[in-house]
Order: structure tokens, then sequence, then C-alpha cells
């Protein structure tokens, strides 16, 4: 039975890993948080690389490696806190910047690339749509999973947007047709919203603004996604960081929730005969028989387990008795939760990062939920 429809939807785009993962590697990962700070007339990010380099010379990492990694570290970070790297011989694989900084630098020479780090800040990164509205219309960004910004200014059609003070016939005339035309631009602010979130697969939309438009745009925008009522808005002046941080604190609240929810549809299939397994041995042998829907990981970076794997994804095993009754040759081992990150990406399972204290956690921080 197939229990793929069990499953939280969430928002999973293996294209990037995917890429990494078709090299042959062996491979250098590097994340190096990156900071304005100095150490004499150096900065500081370049001058701990320093230190790490050497390091992974002593794993083994040939100097062209290394300095590919050269430039990259050299470069002022302008988007993010943390450097994001991999390398192989045979030339850089990815590079970026996740938005927040690591717990710590982390640079590894070995069979596989460390993702889950990059994996656990991409299922942060919430694709969402903000509206900024007045009554003449609004500023709408749209956010992608990737962190993709499409901006859109909407300007209603409708421009008698100035209330009278005074009283009279033609003055509650000119009064209502103001009304109507608040009404009616922020009617179009909705419906351009709207598009905009279908465009980017949005998780949430926020809106922030002028009170009597806000309230029309959030009663024509559909329930799904949801929508939040945001304190701010468009005028200059306001308070940006406040709306800034608000926005950092639903969508963080977006993600949470989904790893919840996969956490839970763990717990769940885990009550149930044959839905779900957990531990190292039998997660991986679901893997190899590509029966794995949902793939739950708990990324410790001290966590030094070891598996084997072929040149496939779906090859992957305990022991080397098990690629070779696979038809594999030459097995090579790999940190476990990097082999099973490959595999799950190889055979179209979604990935989860969790947190291995979270209730329904998988035991010894590896599980997943079957297709069947």
């Amino acid at each position: 039975m197939d229990h793929d429809r069990a499953l939280p939807d969430l928002l999973w785009d293996p294209s990037e890993v995917a890429g990494v993962l078709d090299h042959p590697g062996p491979f250098l990962t590097v994340y190096l948080e990156t900071s304005p700070t100095t150490v004499g007339d150096e900065r500081h990010d370049v001058h701990r690389w320093s230190d790490l380099r050497a390091g992974a010379a002593a794993q083994g990492a040939p100097e062209e490696v290394l300095a590919a990694v050269d430039p990259l570290v050299d470069e002022e970070p302008v988007d993010g806190e943390t450097l994001v790297a991999v390398v192989t011989p045979d030339g850089v694989a990815l590079s970026g910047h996740l938005p927040e900084p690591v717990e710590h630098d982390l640079v590894v020479w070995d069979t596989l690339p460390r993702l889950g780090p990059l994996l656990d800040s991409r299922q942060q990164d919430v694709a969402h749509v903000i509206a900024l509205v007045d009554r003449t219309g609004a500023d709408v960004l749209a956010v992608t999973a990737g962190g993709e910004e499409l901006a859109e200014l909407v300007e209603g059609d409708h421009d008698v947007v100035n209330r009278v003070r005074a009283g009279g016939w033609s003055h509650r005339r000119i009064q209502q047709r103001t009304e109507d035309s608040w009404e009616r631009n922020a009617e179009q602010t909705a419906d351009e919203v709207a598009a905009m979130a279908r465009r980017v697969d949005a998780r949430v939309i926020l809106v922030a603004g002028e009170r009597h438009s806000t309230s029309v745009v959030l009663e024509r925008l559909p329930d799904d996604p949801p929508v939040h009522l945001l304190d701010g808005g468009r005028a200059a002046g306001g308070d940006d960081d406040r709306l800034a941080t608000e926005i950092v604190h639903r969508t963080g609240d977006v993600a949470a929730r989904e790893t919840r929810a996969a956490l839970a549809a763990f717990g769940g299939a885990a009550g149930r005969h044959d839905h779900a397994v957990e531990g190292a041995d039998d997660t991986v042998a679901a893997l190899a028989q590509g029966r794995v829907a949902l793939l739950l990981v708990d990324d410790d970076p001290s966590d030094a387990r070891r598996a084997w794997i072929g040149p496939r994804p779906a090859e992957v095993g305990a022991t080397p008795g098990d690629l070779e009754g696979m038809g594999v040759e030459e097995p090579r081992q790999a940190r476990l939760v990097d082999a099973c990150i490959r595999a799950a990406v190889g055979t179209g399972a979604v990935v989860r990062v969790v947190p291995g204290a979270a209730e329904h956690a998988p035991d010894r921080g590896i599980g997943a939920v079957l297709r069947w």
C-alpha cells in the first residue's frame, strides 16, 4: 500500500542538492560564518579559514580543492551570514550564503558532502508574500523558498481616495465614491497578492497597512495559504525593523509547524505495522529498497556513524556485504546521515532535518515514513 497521501504538505525542492550529488566526489564541504569583524588588518572569517584550511589539508583535501575555496572566502559577504561551499576535484559544485550564522564552522573532506545544515537552513526559507497596503494600492513582495524576491507595485485604477469633511448632498456623493474607490483598489490589491502567492507557492501571506484597506484585502483573499495581519504599513517612516522582525517570526512559525507535522506523520506511521522504520539498519534497508517516502534525520555534527555506498544513490547498506549483494564491486564508506540523504534524494523521497529531542523524533536520530 502506498502511504504518500498520509504525508504533510511539505515544500521540498531537491534540485539544489541533487545537482551536487551528481558529482562522483570526494567532497570538501565548508560552512564558515562570515563576519565584518577583523583581526589586525584581516577579516575574522578569512583569518579562521587559514586555520580550517590547514585542518582540511590534514584530512587529505588536495591543494587545488582548497585553492578553489580561497576566492569564495575572500569575497566580501553581502547576502548572508554563513558561506557554504561544496568542492570536488572537478571544481566548485555549490557555493552561496545562508542567512543565519552556523553554530560552529565546519570543514570536512569526505566521500559525500555534508548537506544537512544546508537542508536545515533551506527548510526555514518559507515561501511567503508581504503586502503593504494603503488606499491607493500596495507594495507587494513575494519571496520564494530559495530566497528569490519578486516585487510588484499595485496602483489602483480608482483615483478618488480622499474623503471630504464638509456636509451636503454633493459631499456625501463624493464620500461614497471615495469609499467605493478604496474598496475597489483593495480588491485589485487582493487579486494581485493571491496571484503572487500562487506564483511562488507561498506558505503564508502577511498583510500590513491602512485599516480599512487591509480589512477588504483580508476578506477577499483565499483561506489557503494562511493570511496574517501585521502591525506596520506602506507609509515612509514606519517601524521597518519591527515589521521585519514580525515577518521573520511568522515565517519561522510556519517552518516549525511543518517540522512538527513531519514528526507527527512519523509518529502516527510508527504506531502502525510496516508504515515506518527507525534506527540506522532498518532505515538504510528501506532506502535501498526505494520504500522511503519521508526521511527524518537529526544531523548532529558529532554523529560519526558510517554506512557503505555504491555509485548509485540507492546502493546503500549497513555492511560491505549488503553492497556486494547489490552487485557493487568496490563499496565505499560514507557518513551514515550523508549516505541516507543521498539515497533519499536519489529515490525521490522528501528529507526533513529534525531536532533529535523533539516529540516523535525517530530512535537514534534517523527514521522514515514508508511508501509501502
